[in-house]
Order: C-alpha cells, then structure tokens, then sequence
C-alpha cells in the first residue's frame, strides 16, 4: 500500500531549455526541486537562486550517459532532498548527423542518455517503493524516419518504446508517459527557415507555446487513470 508521498521532482537536462521552464513553474507550485546538469552549470546556478526563495532545490551534476552516474543520482536525491515522486526525463544530446558520417561515439552517448538511463532512473524509482510518476520529453519527429539526427532520431523513438513499456512494467504503483514536442524552441544546429516552415506546414499553424509542456504534465500527474501515452505538441504536425 502506497503511501502520502512529498512532491519531489527530479528534471534531468534542468538548466536550459524546456527542463528550466518547467522546474520553474514546478517550483511555483510547490515541488521541491532536485535541479539535474551536465554541462550547464552556470544556467543550473543562476536557475536554483531563482528558484531558491520558492521551494527547497538542490543542484546534482551527473553525466547521465554514463551508467554508474546515472544509478547513483537517485541516491543521491534520496540523500539530500527525499524520494522523488515525479521524475522528467528530459536531458539531451542534440547533434545533427547521418549514416554516412556516423561516429559510434556519438550513437553510443545518445543510446545512453536517452534510452540507457531513463531504465535506470525507473528502476531506482520503482525501488523506493512509493510509487509516483515518470514523463519522458521526447519528439514530435518520432512517427518519421529521418535520415538527419540518426542518432538522437532512433533513440528518441526507441524512448518512445520505452515509455509503454515501462508504463506495463511498472504498473500499478508507478505511471509512465511522455510528451512529444515540435516546433517549440528553436535549436542551434536547425535551419531557421526550415523551422518556419515546420509551423507553417503544421495542420493549426501555429507554434505550440511552453506553457502547453507544462499544462500537459498538470494532466499527466492529476490523471490517474493515463499511462503509456504519448501527448503530442506540435500543432498536428505528426499527422
């Protein structure tokens, strides 16, 4: 039998981007916040001391792409903050490559960051035994096959796999879905034109907005009824 549990947030890749938004406005609503970087670590600094006067948050670096960081970054906020109840994975690796001038290195980071250890973190959530919720930030991109960003492409589809499989894994205690983005933020590495034409090309016309991340994952976690789905922002674009 399940217990009350805290409202503890981990968000992986929380110092830029979509992760900041949304630790944000978590933190505005009362989590306490476990703030996960990589590389950011000036972004990750400058976000807690924003967040600081809110709500407790406490800065963990981990290189997820490596295994024994990733297994001990739940240990970690157990440690510090408590056991987390809501986990977001949305750290990235965002490089454009293709089958020709493929590095297995590159593959490799991509397939564990983001396939290797969201298993992980799952695990280790499910081993605290209080059950919770885990949403996985992926792509609208996923229902295509992409000959550019090979390998972030395939793996963000192969977390798209992993979702519903964790979702019947980990069921009941613990719900999995995902949410999918288009044409939110604009990458380095991407065509500004090309991603004009995305939200032009969209069946709405119109770029989806941040706070719609947000507003989906207040759906995932009130609804108690949802798991193993996979909600998709990008104004129809996947159609």
């Amino acid at each position: 039998m399940l217990v009350e549990i805290e409202k503890i947030a981990l968000i992986t890749g929380a110092g830029v981007r979509i992760g900041r938004f949304v630790a944000k406005l978590l933190a505005n609503d009362g989590w306490k916040i476990a703030l996960h970087y990589n590389k950011s670590e000036n972004q990750a600094y400058e976000l807690a001391r924003e967040i600081l006067p809110i709500t407790d948050v406490i800065l963990f670096k981990a290189d997820l792409s490596n295994h024994n960081e990733a297994e001990n970054l739940i240990k970690k906020v157990n440690e510090q903050l408590g056991p987390v109840s809501l986990l977001i994975n949305n750290a990235s690796i965002y490089k454009n490559d293709n089958i020709s001038n493929l590095e297995m290195d590159l593959l490799k980071q991509n397939i564990n960051l983001h396939l290797i250890s969201p298993v992980i973190l799952a695990k280790a959530i499910a081993e605290q035994g209080i059950g919770g919720n885990i949403i996985n930030i992926i792509d609208s991109d996923i229902t295509k096959n992409l000959k550019k960003f090979f390998s972030y492409s395939l793996t963000k589809k192969a977390l798209f796999e992993l979702t519903k499989m964790l979702a019947l894994s980990l069921a009941p205690d613990i719900r999995v879905n995902a949410i999918a983005p288009g044409a939110i933020l604009f990458k380095a590495g991407q065509n500004k034109e090309l991603f004009d034409q995305f939200i032009e090309d969209s069946p709405l016309k119109k770029q989806p907005e941040l706070i719609e991340i947000y507003q989906t994952i207040q759906f995932l976690i009130n609804t108690k009824s949802i798991t193993g789905q996979c909600i998709f922002l990008d104004s129809g674009r996947h159609l």
